[in-house]
């Protein structure tokens, strides 16, 4: 892949087979916050032919940080202040703004989740040609934007599309937030919040779960800074639900005004669920598939059913409920012994990745930042393919 920044953002490719370079749309992330701090790695060349597999890791990441940094260091700052939040599909908000300049900036400081969408606008109009998108769009009402993709052209829609973060709007695909933006419970759910986090948008996008959460439970979602990448509450309500709907077919299930209560509830019904297994396993003789991901001593794959019931006595979770899925190659799952003890669950994507889709310490809390960064490095050294594949409609 051959990626190139300002002042004529461009990239193109060569696939398996072919001699010819290509133009595609970079999926993954291309601008991150910037280090200033050199990293030991940093200090000078290594011959790589000195070097054993486990000791090329700090190499490699070290380069691919300073391509990176040379590619965010080609933008104005305004552009790559812009592009900096957002966590995936930073391709076409950078061609927004170099199409738009000025007036594209000043939509995504003001509403960068409106801005977003405007840069994907193809996800609600897929039939409309680049020829026919207004000259003046960006400079419109917000109200006349929404409208003009398909959504609630109202105050009501914009103000909650404001409350997004840039973090945040990618975990939402562009057909939910419609769906949402015209859904009248869910809107009423929204404008209550002071903002709007990835945590919140799961659980009011996720319909499911709507019957459980209350107004304080989800502002306290709200308030929670680590919320804002990853739902860590929807799938911790979903686990909960799921539990309680196997061990509790007939009772109705609660409603949970603060963190605290869901999470005293799951544990219980994790040790619920766990309680026959530890005397008998039911996943006894049960082998996995090999890992699709080689583990490290650091990060080990399970590969057997009475180490799936082990991680989850271990663990205080529900992992053992995943063997089917498992089976199936839709997820693997790992212990992570360092820099903390967790439990990760890597799974599979349609291009062939396996991305990381939850990793959390015992009874369910989410892990460091210092664990997520080391499983990142982990992924990015053995990634099963390039990381260029193309998303066109569905934005995630």
């Amino acid at each position: 892949m051959l990626i190139r920044g300002w002042p004529d953002p461009h990239a193109v490719r060569k696939t398996q087979g072919k001699q010819t370079w290509c133009a595609f749309r970079p999926e993954f992330r291309l601008v991150y916050p910037y280090r200033r701090k050199p990293r030991p790695e940093d200090r000078g060349p290594v011959q790589l032919a000195l070097l054993r597999p486990h000791e090329l890791r700090p190499l490699f990441i070290s380069g691919k940080k300073s391509a990176f940094d040379a590619f965010r260091f080609s933008l104005p700052r305004t552009v790559a202040r812009a592009l900096l939040g957002f966590q995936r599909n930073q391709w076409r908000p950078l061609a927004m703004l170099h199409a738009w300049g000025g007036p594209a900036e000043d939509l995504f400081a003001s509403n960068p989740a409106l801005a977003f969408y405007l840069a994907h606008f193809r996800s609600f109009l897929p039939d409309v040609p680049v020829q026919e998108v207004p000259r003046d769009i960006v400079k419109a009402k917000q109200r006349d934007i929404t409208r003009w993709l398909g959504l609630p052209g109202s105050n009501t829609a914009v103000k909650i599309l404001r409350k997004i973060p840039p973090e945040s709007i990618t975990t939402l695909r562009a057909d939910d937030m419609r769906s949402m933006l015209e859904d009248s419970a869910a809107v009423r759910l929204l404008v209550h919040v002071p903002n709007i986090n990835a945590g919140v948008l799961a659980l009011v996008e996720w319909q499911r779960l709507r019957p459980a959460i209350t107004a304080t439970l989800l502002r306290e979602v709200a308030a929670d800074k680590r919320q804002k990448y990853t739902p860590h509450t929807a799938r911790l309500l979903a686990h909960t639900l799921h539990l309680y709907r196997e061990l509790h077919p007939v009772a109705s299930f609660p409603q949970f005004r603060s963190l605290a209560s869901l999470q005293t509830r799951h544990d219980a019904l994790v040790l619920e669920h766990l309680r026959p297994l530890a005397g008998k396993v039911k996943l006894e003789g049960v082998r996995f598939s090999r890992p699709p991901v080689p583990g490290t001593p650091d990060i080990e794959p399970i590969m057997t059913g009475e180490g799936l019931v082990a991680e989850g006595l271990t663990q205080h979770n529900c992992v053992a409920s995943y063997a089917r899925r498992i089976l199936s190659r839709a997820i693997y799952i790992y212990r992570v012994l360092r820099p903390e003890r967790a439990t990760l669950c890597i799974a599979r994507q349609p291009d062939g990745n396996w991305i990381e889709q939850e990793l959390e310490t015992s009874h369910n809390q989410p892990a460091s930042s210092k664990t997520a960064e080391a499983v990142h490095d982990w992924l990015l050294m053995h990634a099963v393919r390039g990381q260029g594949a193309e998303v066109d409609a569905s934005v995630n």
